[in-house]
């Protein structure tokens, strides 16, 4: 499976963001209205995600290789990357590699995020620190790259235990933030993100649990494979694609120690 995604650091994002803006201020003077090149591409990108349970994430990784390189600072390109890298990390069974995926994924977002101009601002005046301050004027537009970075940042502290507790600040802040914010999502995954938000940071293995079970209704299966692992006595549900490499994740998250 080809894995070239390029990696983009928010700062780069942001440059060709406004390059891109001004150039595009001149439009006005266009008699005809444009079309959207991205609109047909990321449709296709949405296909081949809907059905990676059956065709593979290859279209997928293709697509986005081809988005990357034609729109790399769009942010909808931006959070589709940070999705897939999400689900690459959840799939590897090398840590090391797991890892590389969820920090780039979180890059992706943290890039998409700082599209927005006053966040991008507030992220430089908090030394890009992602905090409840700095998340005051998101928009329901902004909403996907808070997921998907908080799903990354959340990951990596599923992975690191309580020496991710600083990440888990940042990501649950961008959780916080989007369930706020009214807007289409996942099935299953803020539940997801709230659990275990409530798990690492809030100290209420109850309120996770009640998340949890949320995430595992959605009819998502890697949402609630990944929810179970904190569920004592939870049985696995085989049949998802994913099923075998989450089921071994699973149980190395029950053998840590809880916070």
């Amino acid at each position: 499976m080809s894995q070239t995604l390029q990696l983009l650091a928010p700062r780069s994002a942001i440059a060709t963001l406004l390059l891109a803006s001004g150039l595009a201020g001149c439009s006005w003077l266009r008699a005809e209205k444009q079309v959207d090149p991205l609109t047909a591409p990321l449709q296709d990108l949405d296909v081949a995600w809907r059905a990676r349970g059956t065709t593979g994430l290859d279209p997928v990784v293709a697509s986005l290789d081809a988005l990357l390189a034609n729109a790399p600072a769009d942010a909808r390109v931006l959070w589709r990357a940070a999705r897939l890298r999400w689900l690459q990390g959840f799939l590897s069974t090398a840590p090391p590699e797991s890892r590389n995926h969820w920090e780039t994924g979180r890059e992706y977002a943290l890039a998409c995020l700082a599209n927005d101009p006053d966040v991008a601002a507030a992220l430089r005046q908090g030394g890009w620190r992602v905090t409840s301050a700095t998340l005051v004027t998101t928009t329901p537009e902004q909403r996907p790259c808070m997921l998907w970075a908080a799903a990354n940042g959340l990951a990596l502290v599923e992975q690191r235990g309580n020496g991710g507790l600083l990440d888990a600040e940042s990501a649950c802040a961008m959780t916080d933030r989007a369930s706020q914010i009214v807007g289409s999502a996942e099935p299953g995954l803020l539940d997801w993100e709230v659990g275990t938000c409530a798990w690492w940071i809030g100290g209420d293995p109850q309120a996770a649990a009640s998340a949890w079970e949320r995430a595992q209704a959605s009819g998502n299966p890697l949402y609630g494979l990944a929810s179970l692992a904190h569920v004592p006595g939870a049985a696995l549900v085989a049949g998802s694609a994913e099923y075998a490499l989450e089921s071994a994740r699973v149980d190395a998250i029950r053998a840590k120690p809880t916070p």
